[in-house]
């Protein structure tokens, strides 16, 4: 079956035509549009179109549907997004109906932390664990969490959001101290300026950041290795509660090994410091075995096997 894959995230939507070996075709990117419901509806218009028309003139094959990935508390029965996420115009609003009226397709939505979830216990890093969880360091903090052997989402659709997760009681009011905006590849990035003295918009990509990093700058590592003991921090209190087996690490900076070197080394640390942390089992620290692509390959086979059940 080959079905349009889109990945919508803070900075971008990724987007390409997949098929039942996972192989990925007319593969793009655009700029997530932040302003309007109905700005996002027509830049997913644009590229379905313009993409449907190239694979189906190329291939002589038929797109039957379109899988999204996407951030916010989606109920994927109803293809409704029934809040959070950083796209403040989708909460509370259906999403997969009116796209799927537009393209002329069906529609499948699903949550991007659980799509890449979904994807690493089926066919990546976490295929074997009973308790195991993904840590999605996209521009904000992704999340999915493997319990019992299923992908646990939730009466509310909420299971497995830590950007809603508290670093400090001192700021708790402030979005400041979430780890939404503080565990993501944007976090890094804003803790480098505030130590570097630079302005928050500073223009720095993570690319850039991880240049200095590899090249031995003493202040972008000293900043590094701070962000990998907070996500440390994060994982263990997860890790605490459901006793995890594995965590694989995904989004655009995981690809940079130190660090992961980085998050197991403070994780370690963290467990050694008193006599009763030491007695908890350890879970492993792994990488996305999919990478950026997680989202994409979860949101497949989201679609694949939800809509025909």
């Amino acid at each position: 079956m080959n079905l349009m894959v889109f990945d919508v995230g803070g900075t971008e939507i990724k987007y390409c035509v997949m098929n039942e070996s996972l192989e990925r075709k007319l593969a793009g990117s655009r700029p997530t549009p932040l302003d309007t419901q109905e700005h996002f509806f027509s830049i997913v218009k644009e590229i379905f179109d313009e993409v449907v028309l190239g694979f189906e003139s190329l291939n002589g094959e038929k797109i039957h549907g379109v899988a999204m990935s996407l951030p916010g508390f989606i109920d994927s029965k109803k293809g409704r997004n029934n809040g959070g996420g950083f796209m403040i115009y989708n909460q509370g609003k259906s999403i997969g109906p009116e796209l799927s009226e537009l393209l002329g397709v069906p529609v499948h939505l699903a949550n991007d932390g659980k799509c890449a979830a979904y994807a690493e216990f089926s066919v990546g890093s976490l295929q074997g664990t009973t308790n195991s969880a993904v840590y999605i360091c996209g521009t904000g903090v992704g999340g999915g969490l493997i319990i019992d052997g299923k992908l646990m989402c939730g009466p509310h659709y909420t299971a497995g959001e830590y950007s809603f997760m508290r670093t400090g009681f001192e700021g708790w009011g402030q979005l400041d101290y979430s780890l939404g905006y503080t565990g993501g590849s944007r976090g890094l990035l804003i803790r480098y300026f505030r130590e570097a003295g630079l302005p928050d918009d500073t223009k720095m990509n993570g690319k850039e950041l991880f240049e200095l990093i590899n090249s031995g700058d003493e202040l972008a590592n000293k900043v590094l290795n701070d962000y990998a003991r907070h996500v440390a921090m994060a994982i263990f209190n997860i890790h605490a509660l459901l006793d995890l087996e594995k965590v694989a690490i995904g989004g655009g900076i995981s690809r940079q090994p130190i660090l992961l070197d980085k998050i197991r080394e403070n994780l370690q640390d963290l467990f050694e410091r008193n006599i009763y942390d030491a007695m908890l089992p350890r879970p492993e620290i792994v990488a996305c075995k999919y990478g950026n692509d997680a989202n994409m390959i979860g949101a497949y086979m989201f679609y694949q096997n939800e809509m025909h059940e």
